[in-house]
């Protein structure tokens, strides 16, 4: 008799719980239309977004080294990471920036 009582309870507590996880979803769901529509009406207003900030990888790719040789150039004090957290990230000006003072191109040399 028990078993069939906590199976009951089991169902009930799993309804619930989906009924709380779709809320939940269509709440997300609601928040992306919104941040869609704040999106759309910037778009057409012209606005600037800022880039967003790349991480060592992405800044090895940009300058098509390999990512120890990012790190070497930030230990060396020629590129600055912003810190989240742990992690590491890249103004993108910053990386065209040490490009230009940095870098030289055959024609240069």
């Amino acid at each position: 008799m028990r078993s069939n009582t906590s199976s009951t309870e089991d169902e009930s507590n799993s309804s619930t719980s989906s009924e709380d996880r779709i809320e939940e979803l269509e709440q997300r769901t609601r928040n992306l239309e919104d941040q869609i529509e704040t999106l759309r009406r910037r778009l057409e207003k012209g606005e600037d977004y800022p880039e967003s900030l790349w991480t060592p990888q992405q800044v090895a790719d940009h300058l098509n080294v390999s990512k120890r040789t990012v790190e070497r150039i930030i230990d060396r004090g020629r590129l600055t990471p912003i810190r989240i957290g742990a992690q590491r990230r890249f103004e993108p000006e910053s990386v065209r920036a040490y490009v230009r003072e940095h870098c030289t191109s055959q024609r240069d040399g």
